[in-house]
């Protein structure tokens, strides 16, 4: 039983360790680059030519379509990075089960 929980605890936190692996592999579209909106706010922009979106005419609808894709980055390494907290979260149990096992199993038998 303990080889049994000892190998699925391996095996989810070798998927734990994949998943963060894609996740740190997401990369932002290579339309965004970070423009000056004004005096203190920093943004995005389609174009990295653009310096500064209060001095120059941009097209809002690539503005927004190159925000939507940066947004969807963020979302898919947001979600990645929660399915490989998961898979340590049940990479940590399973070890703790093995634990508790060990304890009983030693603990229980007779000297």
């Amino acid at each position: 039983m303990e080889l049994i929980l000892n190998c699925l605890s391996g095996v989810a936190a070798m998927v734990a360790a994949y998943l963060w692996f894609r996740s740190a592999r997401v990369e932002a579209p290579k339309e965004a680059g970070v423009v000056n909106f004004g005096k203190d706010f920093l943004g995005y922009s389609f174009d990295r030519n653009v310096k500064n979106l209060g001095h120059s005419s941009v097209d809002e609808s690539k503005f927004y379509n190159a925000m939507s894709a940066l947004l969807g980055s963020y979302k898919r390494q947001s979600k990645l990075s929660g399915q490989a907290a998961i898979a340590a979260g049940v990479a940590a149990v399973l070890q703790v089960f093995v634990i508790l096992i060990h304890l009983i199993c030693t603990t229980a038998a007779p000297k």
